[in-house]
C-alpha cells in the first residue's frame, strides 16, 4: 500500500547557518588593527617629532638667556665704573682728594652695584627656571597626549572590529533568508507530490485510472515548480546584484541594515512597529524590553542566538529609521 508520507530526504545545506563563515572576534581584530595602526602611528611619530622640536628651542633658548644677562652684567659694572670716576673727579676737582665722604661714596657705589648685580642674577635664574619648567611641561603634555590616543585606540579598534563583523553579519543574514525561503518551497513541493500519490492511489483502486490521473497531477505540478524555480532563480539573481550593490554603499549607508528577519521576528517588529507614531518611540520601546522582545522570538520556534541576532538588526532598523506617523 502507498501512502503519503513527509519527504525527509532533502538536503539539509540550504538550512545550514552561514553564520557560522564569519571570522571569530581575534580575526576582526587583527583586521581593525590593520587598518587602524598605520594612522596612528604616524600620529604619535607627529606628537613625538613636535616634542623633540619644541624641546631643542628651549634649550637653545637657554644660551640666549645666559648671553643676555652676562651682557646685562658687564654693562652694570661698567656703568658702576663710570660712576666711581665721576665722583671720584669731581671730588679731585672740589679739592677733596681721598676724603672720608669720597670714600664713602665710593663704598656705597659697590654697595648699589653688587644689589643690581644679584637682581641681574635673580633674574636670569628666575628666566633659566622657567625654560626649565617648560620642558617639562612640554614632556608631560605630549605623555598625556599619547596615554589618552593609547586609551581612544581600543575603543577605536573594537568599534572597527564590530563595524566589519557586523557587516558579514548584515550579508549572512541575508544569504540565510534566501536558503530557509527556498528550502521551504522545495519541502512544501515534495510534501504535496506525496499527498497527491496518496490521494491518487486510492482514487485508482476504486475507479482504476489512478495511474494516468497521477501522471496527469505530477505533470502540472511538476510544471508548476518548474515555473517557480525559475522565479526563485530570478529572485535570487536580483537579491545577489541588490546585496553586492548594497555592499559598495555600506560604508557610506549610515549602517543601514538589509537583513531580511524570520517570519517569527517579522510578527515581533511589525507589532513595534506599527504600534507607536515615531522610530524614537519604537526603539526606545525595544531598548526597554529587550528580555520580552527575545522571548516572544524564541516562544515563537526560533533559537535564542538568532533572536538575539534578529534583536541587534531590528534595533539598528529603528535606528537607522527617520518616521514619524500623524
Amino acid at each position: 500500500m502507498a501512502g503519503y508520507t513527509t519527504y525527509s530526504g532533502l538536503s539539509n545545506v540550504a538550512l545550514q547557518n552561514p553564520l557560522t563563515k564569519v571570522l571569530p572576534d581575534s580575526g576582526y581584530a587583527a583586521k581593525a588593527q590593520s587598518q587602524y595602526d598605520p594612522s596612528y602611528n604616524l600620529k604619535v611619530t607627529g606628537l613625538q617629532n613636535t616634542l623633540a622640536n619644541n624641546l631643542s628651542n628651549l634649550e637653545n633658548s637657554k644660551g640666549q638667556i645666559v648671553a643676555n644677562y652676562d651682557k646685562s652684567v658687564a654693562s652694570q659694572n661698567l656703568n658702576n665704573e663710570l660712576s666711581k670716576n665721576n665722583l671720584n673727579n669731581d671730588a679731585l676737582n672740589r679739592g677733596l682728594g681721598r676724603s672720608s665722604i669720597v670714600t664713602s661714596g665710593l663704598a656705597q657705589a659697590d654697595v648699589i652695584n653688587n644689589r643690581a648685580l644679584a637682581g641681574i642674577q635673580g633674574d636670569k635664574t628666575t628666566a633659566l627656571n622657567n625654560v626649565a619648567l617648560q620642558q617639562a611641561n612640554a614632556n608631560m603634555d605630549e605623555q598625556n597626549q599619547q596615554n589618552t590616543m593609547a586609551a581612544n585606540r581600543l575603543d577605536d579598534l573594537q568599534a572597527l572590529a564590530d563595524k566589519l563583523k557586523d557587516k558579514d553579519l548584515d550579508r549572512y543574514d541575508s544569504e540565510l533568508a534566501n536558503n530557509r525561503n527556498y528550502y521551504m518551497q522545495q519541502l512544501n513541493y515534495n510534501n504535496a507530490v506525496g499527498q497527491l500519490n496518496d490521494n491518487n492511489y486510492w482514487k485508482g483502486v476504486d475507479q482504476g485510472n489512478w495511474q494516468q490521473q497521477f501522471n496527469l497531477n505530477k505533470s502540472n505540478s511538476q510544471f508548476n515548480n518548474d515555473l517557480n524555480l525559475k522565479k526563485y532563480n530570478l529572485d535570487a539573481s536580483n537579491s545577489a546584484f541588490a546585496n553586492n550593490l548594497n555592499e559598495k554603499n555600506y560604508n557610506t549607508s549610515q549602517g543601514a541594515v538589509n537583513a531580511k528577519i524570520s517570519n517569527a521576528a517579522t510578527d515581533v517588529y511589525s507589532r513595534i512597529y506599527g504600534q507607536f507614531n515615531n522610530s524614537k518611540d519604537a526603539l526606545s520601546y525595544l531598548q526597554s524590553n529587550k528580555a520580552r522582545v527575545i522571548g516572544q522570538m524564541t516562544q515563537a520556534g526560533m533559537t535564542p542566538n538568532d533572536a538575539m541576532n534578529y534583536y541587534i538588526a531590528m534595533s539598528k532598523d529603528l535606528g537607522s529609521k527617520q518616521y514619524s506617523k500623524k
